[in-house]
């Protein structure tokens, strides 16, 4: 059987206050982001992983290292990068709010099909991800096929 483990990265120092950090900042975990990876990794230590796959993201894959210690080695995949945030970037949501208020309201009224300007949609991001699953689930039915 298949389990999937899902798990988002820790902290960063750009968490606080919060901006929206996707696929162009690429920065490490804080010192707090640390200490939250460990004590996930301490929750799941009893967890078996036969496989750990990361975004590539420098703060993704900080994460997963940690979960990772004594199981296999951390493998990425771009397809479970964040969600491309474009013009919004980087920005706190008081800055999306002066600088371009009137389409954040929009946008989170449907954030499944309106994609940040410059950026994503919802289901775009949903799509990539589920490619990526799909892909999974095929190499672990090959797998026990030969097995």
């Amino acid at each position: 059987m298949l389990t999937v483990v899902l798990t988002r990265h820790g902290l960063t120092n750009r968490s606080d206050p919060e901006q929206h950090l996707g696929q162009h900042i690429d920065i490490s975990l804080s010192d707090a982001g640390r200490r939250q990876a460990e004590a996930l990794a301490r929750r799941l230590g009893g967890v078996h992983f036969d496989r750990v796959i990361a975004s590539p993201l420098f703060r993704a894959q900080e994460t997963a290292e940690t979960l990772a210690r004594g199981h296999a080695g951390v493998e990425t995949d771009p397809r479970l990068k964040e969600m491309d945030y474009g013009a919004w970037e980087g920005l706190t949501y008081e800055q999306i709010e002066e600088r371009d208020g009137a389409a954040r309201r929009e946008w989170e009224l449907a954030p499944d099909r309106l994609a940040c300007p410059g950026g994503e949609s919802g289901n775009e991001v949903a799509e990539r991800v589920r490619s990526f699953l799909v892909d999974l689930i095929d190499e672990h039915r090959a797998w026990h096929a030969r097995a």
